[in-house]
């Protein structure tokens, strides 16, 4: 049996058009990244116990490009926010607050959908 043979024509134009494509994908990484760890950042600050506010309100977020690609980082400034992220219910720290346990962790699982969908967004755009 003869083997088909497949010709393409116009590859300078679809190579073309997928350098298009890429580049403006690039552009496109930093405020997909900048919305993406804002949104985690908004529901980790709502999931975090409070009592004088300090360690909701020691959240923060960067977003750099590193090269080819962006990074996205939540971190928090109270020197004791991993203390209450990591606490395990026991008889010295009993958390008050039901929602209060790796409330970052659990902003960034709750939010996966929302993540694809801002980047499915972002790159329709």
């Amino acid at each position: 049996m003869p083997k088909k043979q497949i010709v393409f024509s116009g590859q300078k134009e679809i190579i073309r058009n997928l350098n298009k494509v890429a580049k403006n994908m690039k552009r496109k990484l930093l405020p997909a990244m900048v919305q993406i760890v804002t949104t985690v950042q908004k529901t980790s600050m709502e999931y975090t116990p409070v009592d004088t506010s300090n360690l909701v309100n020691s959240h923060r977020v960067r977003v750099l490009k590193i090269g080819r690609g962006v990074i996205g980082t939540i971190y928090l400034l109270a020197n004791y926010a991993l203390f209450v992220h990591e606490a395990r219910p026991s008889t010295n720290f009993q958390s008050p607050w039901p929602k209060g346990r790796k409330f970052l962790e659990r902003a960034m699982v709750d939010n996966l959908v929302k993540i694809n969908l801002i980047i499915r967004g972002w790159l329709t755009k």
